[in-house]
């Protein structure tokens, strides 16, 4: 290709831009380069300038495409000097931002402002300085926010500063919330949400009792009086009231709570972001009266309070308009290019999705829900990508995919880098594992416990998160680089056109309880698109969390797609529900319509776009798609099931069960090595945890001695998990067959040595191979949970190879070991989904209807069965109460604001690493 490059920088930058410009290509003129170059010279010419750029670094890119006009490929560093199209400006007119931002972020920069003035007066308390004075955190007796609160209440209603002191000293500390508006119903105007910020600036109000929100995370000692030890100033109080007023004159929008619950959430991250920005400077006023905080690394008292909460206020204002205006790098047109180029073969099914999802835009461009769920091996981490694309059809793509496993976020980084052509200068990965990114790192080159640190306020202080790829946030505005200071990866985390992460980090943006972090994931939701991948593979309480960073991406108006082979029934409806609220949220904020558009698409039959006006006629239209889809299964036998009868319902039954099963599937599938003439095998038996996986992996051993048996679990050393993983990614990609295989030196020892007649290779492993393993096994004996982890096992048997069997290559087991070895009730848990009422049986001859049975795949999730049935039924109990108190506008349309809406359904137990 032949390129333009024109640069527009400035100062020392234009000197940098040059040298490398000059080794590329060559100068035409100050400022102009041409060249012909190869694609992978441009991508490494990118990422020298990348490396190279500064604030004052501005470099575009042009093509000449060979239709008489040159095409923008790309910008880096500022992209001040260039339109869309790359054309610079004759001349600049500087306008006030804020003018041009709707009335409805003036009202959330206006009671941040208002709040930040009013956030800390609980401060001015003696118990809170003389804490102040001791080294280390220590615990308020009462939180000096639910102070800030009572005074502030006081305050607007024209009480003075010294007659809101002795009011709350009259034993006033110990009102539950449920007493104290607005706590005791929902937020109904600015003067509500004001009080709001205040009293949650760094810690949500706990229930006290069934529906009831209570007090005591914020007062510990009921019989504390509170004392002052100071009074603001004549013009602090003066700012105060004239900011109490300005809120109080905030239009009603007739009390509507859920726009006011938008307003809470929005104003509510600008005040934590500045408060937490104004409190990092390190600032030793002498002779205060009152101070803010301690500085960390010196303990000695930093800012005077009067200072903090004028800067806190000031910053909170602008905060808001900045968040607004935050327009991070989006993706380079030439790498779109790449993500949409045209799919053949068995992925020509996204050219039908990709069109679908522009048509739509075309009609109407509005946000859109894309349910994703093609089968294993269609293609449906491109077609995520692609999805993303279509849906930004001339505007800025950016988004961020989440996963629930590390070693995945790094798969997935790697196969947007390799196969989406995505460069990494435009891709970052965030995962919270130092030691699997450098495993992960050395395998491509191949081919402490305690109490948390606390602040002055009892704030975590979180470690940092580690990030591959090299995107470097040159052009950040200068509000976001003071928290770069302290997170040197969070440029990065906001600022990169496509960030893959681990779930972890995003899942912040819908959990308000955890302050910074929620606030600077947030920052990332309200720039990109979202990508959810396997989202049926979380259990319910987890999925509750899931949602509610879906409803933040809808309430800033943000497309999402959910993918996954086994997308269930509920699953589906609570997204759509999550969506549609957020979608509300966003509405009564914008003044414009609620709409948006749900896509189901699929590599089997028509992709279906519309519009819903309600759940039911989603639901309707999901359960059309997915008949058509079902229908096109027949005859697609690449996995046949075998139902593994127990004889005796106890362990030693079982045991005798899983052994003619091995052997079963290994005489049903084995393949002769044509150099020795020797049979062998690849399977996998599945178990649901870590204790049994092992236990089973050395009974294996003992009864099979042609056999060679690995146990895979989540809890291996990180090295043991690397070189296991490592050894199963190179043995089982079979896309081109198994001859890697035989000539495996290990493998080749196996079969040549005289000991052995035939070779069977058994790797014993916990759900950590079910989910996001690209593995080909030949057979697999699976131990059932639920019909979701029957399919995705099943998903690893002949996955790449795709031949059609006549005999089974799947045998279940008719129990699972839980049954024939515990009393328990229900042991489709932990992993499964019978976490309520027991399933009334737990025989799989009767969970599934056999004669309907003839091979494995998405009917099994989807179809007449009764595991199903039990599997949607548990998820719909299991989510519905906390789910309600997310998205009520009833009664119980306060209970958003308790902080066991949050802790109650996490995304990580403390028991996960255990049970797989």
């Amino acid at each position: 290709m032949h390129i333009v490059l024109i640069s527009a920088c400035e100062k020392k930058a234009l000197k940098r831009t040059r040298a490398v410009l000059d080794s590329y290509a060559m100068r035409s003129g100050d400022h102009t380069w041409l060249t012909p170059i190869t694609v992978e010279g441009l991508a490494e010419l990118r990422l020298m300038l990348r490396r190279t750029a500064t604030r004052q670094t501005s470099s575009a890119c042009f093509q000449n495409d060979g239709r008489s006009r040159m095409k923008l490929l790309w910008i880096v560093g500022s992209r001040t000097n260039f339109n869309k199209d790359g054309v610079s400006p004759v001349a600049t007119q500087a306008r006030k931002q804020r003018r041009d931002l709707p009335e409805w972020v003036r009202v959330c920069a206006l009671i941040a402002s208002a709040a930040g003035y009013m956030h800390d007066l609980g401060k001015f308390g003696e118990a809170f300085q003389k804490k102040l004075l001791v080294q280390g955190p220590v615990a308020d007796e009462v939180r000096h926010e639910w102070l800030s609160l009572l005074i502030v209440r006081l305050l607007i209603n024209c009480k003075t500063w010294a007659e809101a002191w002795r009011a709350i000293a009259n034993r006033k500390v110990q009102e539950r919330y449920g007493d104290v508006d607005p706590f005791d119903r929902k937020l109904s105007s600015a003067r509500d949400v004001l009080l709001y910020l205040i009293a949650t600036h760094h810690k949500l109000p706990s229930c006290d009792g069934p529906g009831v929100i209570g007090n005591a995370n914020h007062v510990r000692d009921k019989n504390h009086i509170p004392t002052p030890v100071s009074v603001p100033s004549a013009a602090a109080m003066e700012h105060i009231l004239g900011k109490i007023a300005k809120t109080q004159a905030c239009p009603a929008r007739d009390g509507d709570p859920l726009y006011w619950r938008s307003v809470a959430m929005i104003s509510r991250m600008a005040l934590i972001l500045a408060d937490h920005s104004v409190s990092a400077e390190a600032l030793f006023h002498s002779n205060a009266d009152a101070y803010a905080n301690t500085d960390r690394s010196t303990g000695k008292l930093n800012q005077s309070l009067s200072w903090h909460l004028e800067n806190v206020g000031n910053t909170a204002g602008n905060m808001a308009y900045n968040m607004f205006a935050l327009s991070p790098p989006a993706l380079s047109i030439d790498t779109i290019e790449r993500i949409c180029a045209p799919s053949t073969g068995i992925y020509v099914w996204q050219e039908r999705a990709s069109r679908a999802l522009t048509t739509s835009i075309e009609q109407g461009r509005m946000p859109h829900l894309v349910l994703n769920m093609a089968g294993t091996g269609a293609g449906k981490t491109r077609m995520n990508v692609r999805a993303i694309c279509s849906l930004n059809k001339d505007a800025e793509v950016r988004f961020a995919t989440a996963l629930n496993l590390r070693t995945l976020a790094l798969q997935t980084g790697d196969a947007y880098a390799e196969q989406l052509g995505i460069g990494k200068d435009e891709l970052t990965c965030v995962i919270g594992d130092k030691m699997a990114r450098e495993l992960h790192d050395f395998q491509k080159s191949l081919s402490g416990v305690g109490e948390p640190m606390s602040d002055d306020d009892e704030n975590p202080v979180e470690d940092d998160f580690e990030t591959v790829g090299q995107f470097e946030y040159t052009e950040a505005p200068e509000w976001l680089r003071r928290f770069m200071r302290g997170k040197p990866n969070l440029g990065a985390v906001v600022g990169s056109p496509v960030l893959v992460s681990t779930i972890d980090f995003l899942i912040a943006a819908g959990e308000p309880h955890r302050q910074g972090n929620h606030a600077l994931a947030a920052l990332r939701i309200m720039t990109s698109d979202l990508i959810l991948d396997e989202i049926d593979g979380y259990d319910p309480k987890p999925l509750l969390s899931v949602l509610r960073l879906v409803m933040m991406s809808a309430l800033f108006g943000r497309n999402v797609v959910a993918s996954s082979a086994t997308l269930s029934r509920p699953v589906a409806k609570l997204l759509w529900l999550a969506y549609a609220k957020g979608t509300e949220m966003r509405g009564l904020l914008t003044g414009v319509d609620a709409r948006f558009k749900t896509a189901l698409i699929d590599d089997l039959v028509s992709p279906s776009v519309a519009q819903h006006g309600t759940c039911a006629e989603f639901m309707a239209s999901y359960e059309t798609h997915v008949s058509s889809m079902l229908e096109k299964l027949t005859g697609r036998r690449f996995r046949v099931p075998l139902l593994q009868k127990i004889e005796n319902n106890d362990v030693a039954g079982w045991e005798t069960a899983l052994r003619s099963s091995v052997a079963t599937m290994h005489s049903n599938q084995c393949w002769t090595d044509s150099q020795s003439g020797k049979k062998l095998s690849i399977g996998l038996v599945r178990m649901a945890n870590i204790r049994p996986a092992v236990e089973v992996a050395m009974h294996l051993v003992k009864h099979f001695p042609q056999a060679r048996v690995a146990c895979y679990h989540s809890q291996h050393f990180p090295i043991q998990r690397f070189e296991i993983e490592r050894r199963l990614d190179f043995l089982l990609s079979r896309k081109i067959g198994h001859a890697h295989i035989l000539a495996d030196p290990e493998i080749r020892s196996m079969l040549d040595s005289d000991d052995c007649r035939e070779l069977m290779l058994i790797v014993v492993a916990t759900p950590v191979e079910e989910i996001g393993r690209d593995h080909d096994f030949d057979w697999a004996v699976v131990e059932p949970s639920s019909t979701q982890s029957i399919v995705q096992t099943a998903g690893r048997v002949n996955r790449h190879r795709l031949n059609i069997v006549d005999r089974p290559n799947v045998a279940l087991l008719q129990f699972n070991r839980k049954e024939v070895e515990t009393n328990d009730r229900c042991v489709f848990q932990r992993p499964g989904l019978e976490v309520g009422t027991p399933y009334a049986t737990h025989d799989l001859s009767e969970l599934l209807e056999w004669s309907n049975v003839e091979q494995i795949d998405a009917r099994l999730r989807f179809g007449d069965h009764l595991f199903p049935k039990y599997d949607d039924k548990a998820i719909e109990q299991a989510t519905d109460k906390i789910f309600t108190r997310m998205t009520s506008s009833d009664q119980r349309g306060n209970l958003w604001m308790a902080l066991e809406t949050y802790t109650k359904s996490p995304l990580r137990d403390n028991d996960d690493g255990q049970r797989i």
